[in-house]
């Protein structure tokens, strides 16, 4: 009985001992559960009219219209239905957008309203989409606005961008990559669906289900797809669909190429190269006559030691040349050391781009300016113009007849002084500096001319692009060195009130992450307002360039495109150049065994006394002597 007892009451003790410990825990997660409660409690939503608190048939979010220059008004209610205090803060996710407080506190079972105030922009886009944020006690809630502008020209367009076919990280299909960009002025809810179109029909038609509700102009989504059942060997097209109401379409495309049993280029390459070399010397050298005609008199050396017939005793001087000391294989693995480091080396290193500065940032007319540049190229022909309208119109804002001219030293730098004259429009003024013949190189830089008025950038100049793509192919020439060229073709919108008349664009090309080399180009038209128009520009880069390339579209201070161009490397002149230096190789080594053929020792040679010599490419062929 007595261990039932000890038992009975050690369990008591530890249920006893526990239940304080458990009651405290307990206690603890109530007491969170409640924290939560409170700090979940408040709520955000726009102001309702007419009733204490918003109830579930109230609004969800702003929606304002207006003309642009409008100011518009709201009211945000923040509701406390907890027994305590809250504080909580507020902001916009955009500048046109001003709240009447920044903190707020809302007193138990109470609502507090707090003002809003939206300007209208009046830059001539058109739907916008922003948010009120409200953060506190740990959470935040946003409240969307949506802001139309009444009287803007509605400009729908989309574009899809960046497509990427890639396989999956598990080996199991392809992942497929885009963006959908909304180039437009209007918020779209565009529908996406992909197509892979292989050397044996259509491998993939799917719409995507999730399709994007609201796209607010401006606005780029980034979007991975997983193909699982993409084939393992075929050369695929991928194309990206997006389409929205109003017949806005449009598309992007990539290749893809799941060879998995292809060796990647690099060191399986070189690996392969020399395997090839390999098998064909070893059939090469099988055959004996092309062995002892070719080969051998490329990879071996004259005097072997002399061969003396037993029978007539006669010394062979024209033996059958040996083997060089070096080897036959050191001549070829140098050779093939050589090809390989000229294909792997690097391109010559680019400066940056050109930079200018003034010695004073104002200056009067017919006062003078110092303009000093570094990093142009050495030799290069400059000229220095004074232009006014920010340059928006072209040289036609410049005061070309008072221009000048310089050329840069051998360290890519100049030093000019310039007179400043009156350029024909007003400023906002700058210094232009472009280079006049070859790679096209041009730099502004602000320069305040007192005295000359100054007027805003013409409003009517609202150019934004709706799609842009680069066209074309290179040809055989550009595999040989000639110089890779393009179209660029873009598609331009004025979102302006005003036309739009015979606008000058820059077009700019750039390699890796240096600075774009600009060229001017006049596109000569006219774009009315809330109209598109196409335009397109032929860029051509240098003689033997390669490698990644950008090619960016400009319109006064704003870029408004940029398009990725991978340039593939002439590999016909590097195959020009590996042929010439194999020759060069070959030369210089039967040179250099003909003179060491020349200049070393020889063996007397005796009197044969009317005995046969032994021809020296049939050593020991001859019958034994009787």
């Amino acid at each position: 009985m007595r261990p039932r007892l000890l038992t009975a009451l050690a369990s008591v003790i530890l249920a006893a001992s526990a239940a304080p410990a458990a009651g405290v825990a307990r206690a603890a997660a109530d007491d969170r559960a409640a924290a939560d409660d409170r700090a979940a409690a408040w709520s955000a939503a726009p102001a309702p009219a007419g009733t204490a608190a918003p109830g579930p048939d109230d609004r969800t979010s702003f929606y304002l219209e207006g003309a642009p220059g409008a100011v518009l008004t709201d009211k945000l209610a923040l509701v406390n239905p907890t027994d305590s205090a809250r504080s909580l803060e507020l902001r916009a996710s955009a500048p046109w957008i001003s709240l009447g407080r920044r903190q707020v506190r809302v007193p138990a079972r109470m609502r507090a309203d707090v003002p809003l105030t939206v300007t209208v922009p009046g830059d001539g886009n058109g739907d916008r989409s922003a948010a009120v944020v409200v953060t506190g006690e740990g959470r935040e809630a946003r409240v969307p606005l949506a802001l139309r502008v009444s009287g803007a020209p509605a400009l729908p367009a989309l574009a899809v961008e960046n497509v990427r076919v890639s396989s999956a990280a598990d080996g199991r299909g392809a992942v497929i990559r885009y963006a959908v960009v909304n180039r437009g002025n209007t918020v779209l809810a565009p529908r996406l669906a992909l197509r892979a179109d292989g050397i044996f029909g259509t491998v993939l038609r799917r719409t995507v289900s999730d399709a994007l509700a609201a796209l607010p102009p401006g606005r780029a989504v980034q979007r991975v797809e997983r193909w699982a059942d993409a084939p393992r060997l075929d050369s695929v097209t991928v194309r990206v669909t997006a389409a929205a109401e109003g017949g806005v379409r449009a598309s992007g495309s990539a290749s893809y190429t799941p060879w998995r049993w292809v060796v990647p280029v690099g060191g399986g390459g070189v690996l392969g190269v020399l395997g090839a070399v390999v098998l064909v010397r070893r059939v090469v050298v099988r055959r004996r006559g092309l062995r002892g005609r070719v080969l051998d008199r490329i990879f071996t050396a004259p005097h072997p030691p002399a061969q003396t017939h037993p029978a007539l005793g006669a010394t062979n001087t024209r033996q059958r040349p040996g083997p060089c000391p070096c080897g036959p294989g050191a001549s070829l693995v140098a050779l093939l050391l050589a090809v390989f480091l000229l294909l792997s080396s690097a391109g010559a290193a680019v400066a940056d781009g050109p930079r200018l500065s003034l010695d004073r940032p104002e200056a009067g007319k017919g006062s003078a300016v110092v303009v000093t540049g570094e990093g142009w190229r050495p030799g290069a022909l400059l000229t220095l113009l004074v232009c006014g309208q920010n340059m928006v119109g072209g040289t036609n804002d410049c005061a070309n007849a008072d221009g000048r001219t310089v050329t840069t030293g051998s360290d890519g730098r100049f030093r000019r002084e310039l007179v400043v004259p009156e350029p024909p429009r007003p400023c906002p003024c700058v210094v232009h500096v472009a280079t006049v013949m070859g790679d096209a190189q041009a730099v502004d830089v602000p320069l305040v001319v007192a005295g000359h008025p100054v007027v805003p950038v013409p409003s009517g100049a609202r150019l934004g692009v709706l799609a842009a793509r680069l066209e074309g192919s290179s040809g055989l020439l550009t595999w040989f060195g000639a110089p890779p060229t393009r179209r660029l073709v873009v598609t331009v919108g004025n979102l302006g009130s005003g036309a739009v008349k015979d606008p000058v664009f820059r077009v700019g090309t750039a390699r890796g992450v240096l600075a774009p080399a600009w060229e001017e180009r006049k596109w000569h038209g006219t774009v009315p307002a809330g109209q598109r128009a196409r335009v397109v520009f032929d860029v051509e880069l240098a003689a033997g360039a390669h490698g990644p390339y950008e090619v960016s579209l400009k319109y006064g201070e704003k870029v408004l495109v940029a398009e990725p161009w991978d340039v593939a490397r002439p590999w016909g002149v590097v195959l020009f150049w590996v042929l010439l230096g194999g020759v060069v190789a070959v030369g210089l080594f039967r040179v250099g065994m003909l003179f060491v053929d020349r200049l070393g020792p020889r063996p007397p040679v005796p009197e044969t006394a009317g005995r046969p010599v032994l021809p020296w490419f049939a050593p020991g062929t001859l019958p034994p002597p009787d």
